[in-house]
């Protein structure tokens, strides 16, 4: 185990799991000190209680750049190719990322998750079975709380279950899980890894600590991947696929089937909860596993996923507007994502109706390529927002007919000239937010504001009509038809 007591540590990266880890490495007996290259708007009263601890706060790489360490955790939003970051690799001082240094503090067990989709919701999903099976557990990591956090303020926690991205495994020493799941690979964050290959074996480093009695789980098209590049599995492997029954875990019209001995037949029917598409079923197959690797009762695993229901901005159904479905799928940041909407989408669509889609933001260095022919076969119309817009219409624009526009306000002005009711409007961007949004959130938000913007707008359109037509009742001779007219009006408005 790693000793903090009388480090002298730089925890590179004042967001929330900057914060977080210098807290809890000050009660660990660390000299801490909060570094970032940039200006950071902390709170003042975060700042005051940092300081109130001794965390010391340098911001600027001036102040930053002659401050000594024996060693440094870094945030999961830091690069390592940030001239900090190159700095501390020239002077040689060794670097954890903030989950290790939680994992070093933490008495629970842990569920890992990681994939490039679907990591939040199968986190969530676990929480779910563990929380239905009365077990003291919670979720952390990459969903926003931080596993330094959860450390600290829930101390009893039994299992976690622990949501890890690509950045967040690259720097582990002893990091391990004893069931650790990956969900799927496809190109991602190739603008911060060196290669595809590179961002994969950052994903495969979930597994590389585990032992024996551990369980590893694993897509079976990702661990055909994994095999590809020589990665080793030391704890027992199993595997779920949509696609191939070959997998422990697999889809047969509509259920989902075990072949595992002991556990075996049919363990789940997807038509009884309200998950939408073959990336959700994949989710769902993954927190079977954990829940079964756990030793959970089956009826309760049963009972949590039929009542689970995706979060926000995760192919979230909004009420329909004008008899047209909406979808704000914000959350989807790559083409792989996007791609899964897309079949998701197909799946909810009338005989005749159509499907618009909003898709846009910042690129990562990804090729669309891939969604052409989906794009062909069912996309009507494509509304393309946002800095990476001419790349996307490169891609896809010779797959379907494009309206490009700067931001996504003019985009959904566009798509409501031509959707009727029957049709899907999907707002699935398969691309980062950074260009004009903090965050996925942000941007899902601002999506659902202008929905109900435009549901307002339609609501006061209706008023204005009914009170012409009642204005149009009185100026005629007939009193009675315009006190009808005038009547129903009131009543419709109480």
């Amino acid at each position: 185990m790693i000793t903090f007591t009388n480090k002298r540590i730089l925890v590179v990266g004042a967001g929330a799991s900057g914060i977080a880890v210098s807290r809890l490495l000050t009660s660990l007996g660390a000299t801490v000190c909060l570094v970032d290259e940039s200006e950071p708007k902390l709170d003042a009263v975060i700042l005051g209680d940092l300081e109130g601890l001794g965390v010391r706060c340098c911001f600027g790489m001036d102040s930053v750049r002659d401050l000594a360490c024996d060693l440094a955790v870094v945030s999961p939003g830091i690069s390592k190719e940030s001239p900090l970051m190159r700095e501390l690799l020239l002077r040689q001082v060794p670097v954890l990322s903030e989950i290790e240094v939680a994992f070093q503090c933490f008495k629970g067990r842990i569920v890992s998750i990681t994939g490039t989709n679907g990591k939040t919701t199968t986190t969530r999903m676990i929480e779910a079975i563990l929380s239905g099976s009365e077990v003291a557990s919670s979720s952390a990591g990459n969903i926003g709380y931080p596993f330094s956090a959860l450390v600290q303020e829930q101390p009893q926690t039994e299992w976690v279950s622990l949501e890890l991205s690509s950045f967040q495994l690259e720097n582990i020493s002893e990091f391990r899980s004893e069931i650790a799941v990956l969900l799927n690979l496809a190109p991602d964050h190739l603008n911060r890894h060196e290669s595809l290959e590179d961002y994969y074996r950052a994903k495969a480093r979930i597994f590389e600590n585990q032992r024996p009695d551990d369980v590893s789980i694993i897509q079976l098209e990702a661990k055909e991947i994994m095999d590809s590049l020589g990665c080793r599995f030391a704890g027992r492997v199993l595997t779920f696929s949509t696609q191939d029954v070959s997998a422990d875990l697999y889809l047969a019209r509509g259920f989902v089937v075990s072949r595992i001995p002991g556990w075996s037949g049919i363990v789940y029917d997807i038509s009884t909860g309200a998950i939408r598409g073959k990336h959700n079923v994949e989710n769902v197959m993954a927190s079977l596993l954990c829940g079964h690797a756990i030793g959970l009762s089956l009826s309760d695993i049963q009972v949590a996923l039929s009542a689970f229901r995706t979060g926000a901005h995760r192919f979230e159904l909004l009420p329909s507007l004008d008899g047209i479905c909406l979808v704000n799928d914000s959350k989807s940041t790559n083409p792989a994502s996007l791609c899964a909407a897309l079949d998701a989408a197909r799946e909810l669509l009338s005989k005749d109706g159509r499907l618009w889609l909003l898709a846009g933001g910042e690129g990562k260095q990804l090729s669309f390529d891939s969604l052409s022919s989906l794009v062909a076969e069912h996309v009507h119309g494509l509304f393309l927002f946002g800095r990476s817009r001419h790349e996307l219409q490169s891609h896809l624009g010779a797959s379907s007919w494009c309206f490009v526009s700067e931001n996504l306000r003019e985009s959904i002005q566009a798509v409501f000239e031509h959707a009727r009711s029957g049709d899907i409007v999907l707002f699935s961007p398969g691309c980062a937010s950074f260009d004009q949004f903090r965050d996925y959130i942000e941007r899902g938000e601002y999506f659902k504001e202008l929905i109900r913007q435009r549901r307002q707008d339609l609501v006061l359109s209706g008023l204005k009509n009914r009170q012409g037509t009642a204005v149009s009742h009185r100026s005629n001779a007939n009193g009675i038809g315009d006190q009808a007219e005038v009547g129903s009006f009131a009543l419709e408005n109480k």
